[in-house]
């Protein structure tokens, strides 16, 4: 009983779609006009040649796509930080029997 109530509402919409396609496509192509069909094949719209990218756009589209940078952490933080990292920086030590490079000088 209910699938019978929702085939009559179906039937409905479909009769109402096709009246309002049928009044849509009177209005465009005019009264008594020989209206095409649903499967009608529609010309293909040729392509427009994509203009250069200049420079300016470039830079333009870098500034608006990057995201904002990641928040700094607050100074209360730092000490979990460099925690978390396995403590303090040290100074590098080479092992033993390897030489130190000497410092650069110019």
């Amino acid at each position: 009983r209910e699938n019978a109530l929702e085939l009559g509402r179906l039937r409905a919409r479909i009769a109402r779609a096709a009246e309002a396609r049928g009044k849509a496509l009177a209005n465009i192509v005019g009264e008594g006009a020989e209206l095409p069909p649903l499967s009608s094949k529609i010309e293909p719209v040729t392509p427009r040649p994509i203009p250069p990218i200049t420079v300016g756009q470039l830079v333009y589209d870098a500034i608006v796509n990057t995201p904002p940078p990641e928040p700094v952490p607050p100074a209360s933080a730092l000490p979990g930080l460099i925690a978390s990292f396995g403590g303090p920086p040290t100074m590098a030590v080479p092992p033993p029997g390897v030489a130190a490079l000497p410092p650069l000088t110019r």
